[in-house]
C-alpha cells in the first residue's frame, strides 16, 4: 500500500464500495477530477428532485423543467424542440413561458401556462410531465399524480413520467409506492438513468428518516446487523464517528456518507491503538512467532498479518477480533485472480494478465514455504492464505506508531472508497494514540466521503483492489525495444544500456540479448517514460551523439536529453512501431472499447464486464497516443522556430499546456527545433 499515504495494496475501489474491498467507484460524475473514481452520486440532499432533461429541479430549484428535448409524443411532433427551420408553436410559447415563472418559483403561475399549452395540444406528454413538477412544487399532490399519470398514458415508455409519479409519493411520504413506481418504469423504459438516481434519492430518503442506530448501518437489509454489532464494538473500546453512516447500494457494493455537514479540519473518525489490527500484534502472535522463528524468507510482510487472520477467523467467537472478521468479505469475486478463462479472454493482450498469473504464483510459493518452515501452517489450504492476503492488500494503511513505521488493518475507516484529488486525510495521532481521519474540504450532509488511494495506473487499481477507474491519467501500457543486432556500435551501447555482453558474439548470436520492456503512462515529465526515451536514444545514437553520451560522466539512463532532431524522430518512430505492435496484441480494438463502455445498460458501472473493457482501453489509450505523437510531432522538426510557435499559439490542440502531448512539445520539440534554428 502506498505506505505513507496509504495502504499500498490496498482498496472502489471504484470496487471501493465492496465489502470486497476498500475500493473506487471509481467514479462520480460531478466531481470527477483527474482520476474519476468517484462513487455513486447519492444526491440524498433532497429526495423530492424533480429530476428533468437539462438538470435536476427540486423543490427549491429555480430551474424551470424544460422538456423541449425529450422524445416527442407518438400522436404529436409538437413536443419536439423547434428546429431553426421551424417556427415555434404557440403551445411550445407557452410551455416556455411556464418554464420562465417555474425557473421564479411562481408555480401557480407556472401551471396557467402549462395548462393553456395543454388545451392545444392535449396530447403532448412532455406539457403533462412539466405540469406535475409544478403541482408537486405547490403542494398540490392529487393534480400532481394525475398529470404524472397522464404523461405515462400517453408515452409510457418515457422513463421522466415514472419518475414525476414518484417524486410526488416522495414528496407524500409514500415511499413504498415511490419504490414500485420507479421499478416499473425500469421494466419499461429503455432510458433508465433518471430512474436509477430517482431511485438512489428515494433510497437515501429512507435512510435519512430512520432513527440513528439503523442509519448508522444504512436502514434494514441482510447485513444491518452485522455491521451494528461492529459499529457497536468499535464505540464502546472509544471510537468516535458521529457523523458517519453506512450506505449500500448492492450487497457488493456500500460507501460511507456523511450523517451531517463536516467542516474543513474536522475529524470525523477516531479508531483507538487496541482496535487496529498491526503487523506487531500479528507478529507477537502465536501463529506469528512460529513463522519469526522458522527464519522462512517472507515474499511478503504482510504474510504476517494474512497468517494472524487465518489464525483468529479459526477461533470464531473466541477471537477478540471476531466481529472485525465478521464484517470482511467471505469472497473476492470482483479481484481478477479469481476470475475464469472466459473473464481472462476478455484481458487477452492487456498487462493485467501476467500481473495477475504473477500474483498468483507468488502467493502459491509463499504459501508453500511457509508450510515447509511451518508444518503447523498445513492447516490452512492455498484458497485460505490467498482469502487472508487479498483482506491484507485491499483494506491496510501504512502507519507510524512510536516512531516505528508499521502498518495494519483499521476498522470502519477501511470502508471509505477512493477518489482523487483527495477529500480527507488520515494519519496515527501519537497525542491521541489512536487512528485519525480529517477532512480537507466541507462535506455535505448525506455526501459521500472519500479517501484517495493515491496515483497509479489501472491495471494497479485493477489487479489489487478489483475496480478500473473511467478516466485515469495514470494509465500506463507496455512496450518492449531491442537494440538491433547488427548495429555497428552493438557491444558500446549494449554496455552503456547496462547489458554486459561479449565482443566476440555473432550477429545472430545477438538477437533478443539487448531488448528491454517499458511499461509507460503518457506523460513525459514521468521517470519511466523518460527511462524508455533515454534507452531509445542511446539505441538510435550515432556520431557526435554517440560520442556525448560516452564520455558523460556518471551517465544515468533516465537523464539522457533530447540529441537531435534525427535521433529523436527515430525514438518516436519505434515508440510508435512498438505501441503498434502491442495494439494487435487485442483482440478488439479502442473505438470498439468506447462503444461497449458507452452502453451502461450492457456495461454497468462497478461491475466485472466494465472494470475489464476500462482496463484494456486504458492500455489502449496510452498505446494510441504514442502513435499519434509520432504523426504530429515529426512534421513539427520540419518547421521553423518562429512557424512552429505560432502554429502552438493558433491551434486548439496544442492550448493545455499540461496535456502529455503539450509536454512532450515543451521540454523536446521546441528547444530541438530551436536549437536547429540557431
Amino acid at each position: 500500500m502506498p505506505q505513507k499515504g496509504k495502504k499500498k495494496g490496498g482498496r472502489r475501489s471504484p470496487n471501493k464500495n465492496s465489502p470486497n474491498r476498500r475500493s473506487p467507484h471509481k467514479n462520480k460524475k460531478s466531481n470527477q477530477p483527474n482520476q474519476s473514481s468517484a462513487a455513486h452520486n447519492a444526491n440524498g440532499a433532497n429526495p423530492q428532485s424533480n429530476d428533468v432533461e437539462n438538470g435536476q429541479n427540486t423543490n427549491n430549484d429555480t430551474t424551470p423543467p424544460n422538456e423541449s428535448q425529450a422524445q416527442p409524443s407518438a400522436t404529436s411532433t409538437s413536443s419536439s424542440s423547434p428546429s431553426s427551420q421551424e417556427p415555434q408553436t404557440e403551445a411550445m410559447k407557452l410551455k416556455d413561458r411556464g418554464n420562465e415563472q417555474f425557473q421564479n418559483q411562481n408555480y401557480q403561475k407556472a401551471i396557467e401556462f402549462y395548462s393553456k399549452a395543454i388545451e392545444l395540444e392535449p396530447n403532448n406528454h412532455t406539457f403533462y410531465s412539466n405540469r406535475s413538477a409544478a403541482y408537486n412544487s405547490s403542494g398540490q399532490y392529487e393534480e400532481a399524480l394525475q398529470d404524472a399519470d397522464k404523461c405515462i398514458e400517453l408515452q409510457p415508455d418515457w422513463a421522466k413520467g415514472y419518475v414525476r409519479k414518484g417524486n410526488v409519493y416522495q414528496q407524500q411520504k409514500k415511499l413504498e409506492q415511490a419504490e414500485e413506481c420507479y421499478k416499473l418504469g425500469l421494466k419499461t423504459c429503455a432510458e433508465r438513468e433518471a430512474l436509477r438516481k430517482a431511485l438512489n434519492s428515494l433510497d437515501m430518503q429512507k435512510i435519512t428518516g430512520l432513527e440513528r442506530p439503523d442509519k448508522i448501518v444504512g436502514g434494514h437489509h441482510a447485513q444491518a446487523e452485522k455491521f451494528r454489532t461492529l459499529f457497536n464494538w468499535l464505540l464502546q473500546g472509544g471510537a468516535k464517528f458521529p457523523k458517519l453512516f453506512l450506505k449500500f447500494y448492492s450487497p457488493e457494493y456500500r460507501a460511507i456518507h456523511a450523517m451531517e455537514r463536516i467542516e474543513k479540519d474536522e475529524d470525523l473518525c477516531y479508531i483507538p491503538h487496541d482496535y487496529i489490527m498491526t503487523s506487531d500484534v500479528a507478529k507477537a502472535s502465536v501463529i506469528g512467532q512460529k513463522i519469526i522463528c522458522s527464519k522462512v524468507d517472507l515474499r511478503s510482510k504482510h504474510s504476517y498479518l494474512a497468517a494472524y487472520l487465518l489464525q483468529e477467523r479459526e477461533k470464531g467467537l473466541k477471537s477478540r477480533w471476531h466481529v472485525y472478521i465478521d464484517i470482511l468479505p467471505r469472497k473476492f469475486e470482483t479481484i481478477p485472480l479469481f476470475f475464469d478463462e472466459a473473464q481472462r479472454a476478455e484481458l487477452a493482450g492487456s498487462i493485467a494478465l501476467k500481473k495477475i498469473d504473477d500474483r498468483l504464483e507468488s502467493l502459491r510459493l509463499e504459501y508453500e514455504a511457509i508450510c515447509s518452515a511451518v508444518p503447523d501452517f498445513n492447516r490452512f489450504t492455498l484458497e485460505e492464505f490467498t482469502w487472508a492476503r487479498l483482506v491484507v492488500i485491499t483494506r491496510i494503511f501504512g502507519l507510524v506508531i512510536d516512531d516505528v513505521k508499521t502498518d495494519g488493518l483499521v476498522p470502519m475507516a477501511d470502508m471509505l472508497n477512493h477518489r482523487r484529488p483527495r477529500e480527507t486525510k488520515w494519519t496515527y495521532s501519537q497525542k491521541k494514540r489512536g487512528f485519525l481521519i480529517t477532512a480537507l474540504q466541507t462535506i455535505d450532509e448525506n455526501a459521500e466521503i472519500f479517501d484517495s488511494y493515491g496515483r497509479k495506473c489501472n491495471s494497479r487499481f485493477f489487479v489489487n483492489y478489483g475496480f478500473s477507474l473511467e478516466d485515469n491519467a495514470d494509465n500506463e501500457a507496455l512496450m518492449t525495444f531491442e537494440l538491433p543486432r547488427n548495429d555497428p556500435q552493438y557491444t558500446i551501447k549494449a554496455r552503456h544500456l547496462g547489458f554486459n555482453v561479449s565482443d566476440n558474439l555473432t550477429i545472430q548470436q545477438r538477437e533478443g540479448i539487448v531488448k528491454k520492456d517499458f511499461q509507460i503512462p503518457m506523460q513525459y515529465k514521468e521517470k519511466k517514460v523518460k527511462e524508455a526515451f533515454s534507452f531509445l536514444r542511446v539505441l538510435h545514437a550515432q556520431g557526435n551523439e554517440f560520442l556525448i553520451i560516452s564520455s558523460a560522466d556518471g551517465l544515468r539512463l533516465e537523464d539522457i536529453p533530447p540529441l537531435s532532431i534525427r535521433n529523436e524522430t527515430n525514438v518516436l518512430t519505434s515508440l510508435a512501431v512498438s505501441a503498434t505492435r502491442s495494439l494487435k496484441q487485442f483482440t478488439t480494438t479502442l473505438e470498439h472499447d468506447n462503444q461497449l463502455l458507452a452502453n451502461e445498460e450492457l456495461y454497468p458501472r462497478f461491475t466485472n464486464k466494465r472494470n475489464t473493457v476500462l482496463m484494456r482501453r486504458g492500455e489502449k489509450d496510452v498505446l494510441s497516443f504514442y502513435v499519434e505523437l509520432m504523426k504530429v510531432c515529426l512534421p513539427l522538426f520540419k518547421m521553423k522556430f518562429k512557424d512552429l510557435r505560432n502554429k502552438i499559439r493558433k491551434e486548439k490542440r496544442f492550448k493545455d499546456n499540461e496535456s502529455p502531448l503539450m509536454q512532450y512539445i515543451n521540454y523536446v520539440v521546441l528547444p530541438l527545433v530551436q536549437r536547429q534554428s540557431n
